[in-house]
């Protein structure tokens, strides 16, 4: 599977405040890119100075890790994933800590992501009991909208420091809701918004390993994939595998395994040859296997199985008067 890996982001408050800084970070990057977010007009800093342990935040996940800082209490980061391969399901992880005093409760401490305008995610973290106050650890917490049990993101737990409010570290790639996002657009626009309302403190909530992948699903399973039916039928359960394409050669399952659209009656999948060298049309995600014979009376013998490419040369019988080939398509 193809990830997308975003390293060491964090949106927070901290006490040193800067005018010139702005709250709002947008980029734009390709799918299977490894970008790290740099910015000039923000303000960094080592993750692990907030809490002065760099250690247990390394082993938290949160390796030279940074985090930023605003003259606001609102931060948004929005991320754009472009260039998104067919898919049915968007997968979205990362790391989240919560640094310090964090009060939902009272300040409205709180971090929500949207994918697509859609809320997929929120939670306000307290920090439970430190410094003589008690703050309910985790409130107002959501998957997809709806109100979710606490107890699954108790899980997704995977550091608690020892500190004075018990900073913690989340892994919400284990969250199973953001591991299935229906999704079949080829663009992802994925914001997040931290709100910290205690611009003095060093408190705020951190984002590391930020990682984007997609997946396909098959809701009939008939063999054909939600979002290929979507796209060309308009629903994930519309397509007959076995009803004859618009070109009357292929039924609908054979126009997907071979890359064709089966709306299009002048789609075909064609082979051409230069002598002893063929070559054909190739669909992404899929493998090529080259049959010969001499013969059509006669069954045809394998020469390749694995052709990840479009064309082939066959030394072995460059020289034979007759030859005739046929090439099979297989998902890869």
């Amino acid at each position: 599977m193809t990830f997308l890996i975003i390293t060491g982001v964090v949106i927070g408050i901290i006490g040193r405040m800067r005018a010139e800084l702005t709250n709002a970070l947008s980029l734009t990057v390709p799918f299977g890119a490894t970008y790290a977010l740099e910015a000039p007009n923000w303000a960094e800093d080592i993750f692990s100075e907030v809490a002065g342990n760099s250690n247990d935040y390394s082993d938290g996940g949160f390796s030279n890790s940074n985090y930023i800082h605003t003259t606001t209490d609102r931060n948004t980061l929005t991320l754009t994933v472009s260039n998104l391969p067919p898919h049915s399901l968007l997968e979205l992880g990362m790391l989240m800590g919560q640094i310090q005093s964090l009060d939902p409760s009272r300040d409205g401490d709180v971090i929500t992501i949207f994918v697509d305008g859609v809320e997929v995610f929120h939670v306000g973290l307290g920090f439970g009991s430190g410094g003589g106050y008690y703050e309910a650890e985790i409130q107002e917490f959501k998957l997809n909208g709806i109100s979710a049990n606490p107890d699954l993101l108790v899980a997704a737990r995977t550091l608690v420091l020892d500190q004075r409010y018990d900073d913690r570290i989340y892994d919400l790639s284990q969250l199973n809701a953001l591991q299935a996002l229906a999704h079949t657009n080829s663009t992802a626009v994925i914001i997040i918004i931290a709100s910290v309302n205690q611009a003095w403190s060093t408190e705020g909530y951190a984002l590391d390993n930020l990682s984007v992948a997609v997946a396909d699903s098959d809701s009939d399973t008939d063999g054909i994939p939600d979002w290929w039916e979507i796209k060309y039928f308009g629903g994930a359960t519309n397509a007959n595998p076995f009803a004859m394409a618009a070109n009357d050669i292929n039924n609908l399952r054979e126009t997907y395994i071979s890359g064709l659209n089966p709306t299009n009656p002048a789609a075909r999948f064609e082979i051409s040859n230069f002598g002893n060298s063929i070559e054909w049309d190739t669909a992404s995600g899929r493998v090529y296997s080259v049959y010969w014979t001499s013969n059509l009376l006669e069954n045809f013998q394998a020469l390749e199985t694995n052709v990840y490419g479009g064309s082939y040369t066959d030394i072995l019988h460059g020289t034979d008067v007759k030859a005739f080939y046929k090439i099979g398509v297989r998902l890869e």
